[in-house]
């Protein structure tokens, strides 16, 4: 019997390798943009946000994003105005353009994977929901702190 920690592993790297898959097989809608700058295109689309709060939730120093943030202002994807509440601060935000980047990203990458799915069988796909659905149980258990089992409310 495999070891937890070599499942985990395993899991781990199936997950990367199908994120990775999944980017090669259409790289039309992101393929003037790093890694890095699409990460940083979908934070912004979360919300609007200082350009030092933007760097932690990057986890990145302030001079990288503001190189991230001028290849995305250069591309019409993000935005900086001054903070009404502080102006000697910066916010950033998404454009529409921006967003609709997001949007074709999103809408080609759900394509690619549903394209494969759609060519698994029956009970691939009934393992994969499981292991799924296990797996959001567990990290929803982890954000709120709680230890209980899934399903036990």
């Amino acid at each position: 019997m495999a070891e937890t920690s070599d499942l985990v592993r395993d899991v781990q790297e199936m997950m990367a390798a199908v994120g990775a898959a999944a980017a090669e097989i259409d790289p039309s809608a992101w393929d003037d943009l790093t890694m890095a700058q699409v990460r940083a295109l979908v934070t912004l689309n979360r919300a609007t946000t200082r350009v030092g709060e933007f760097a932690s939730v990057l986890r990145v120093s302030s001079n990288a994003a503001t190189a991230i943030l001028d290849r995305l202002e250069g591309l019409g994807l993000a935005q900086r105005q001054a903070d009404p509440a502080d102006r000697r601060a910066v916010l950033v935000s998404v454009t529409p353009s921006g967003r609709r980047r997001i949007e074709d990203l999103v809408s080609a990458r759900g394509r690619v994977l549903g394209e494969a799915l759609a060519r698994l069988d029956t009970d691939d796909l009934l393992a994969l929901r499981q292991g799924h659905v296990a797996l959001l149980d567990a990290l929803r258990r982890g954000s709120t702190g709680a230890t209980e089992a899934p399903g036990t409310d």
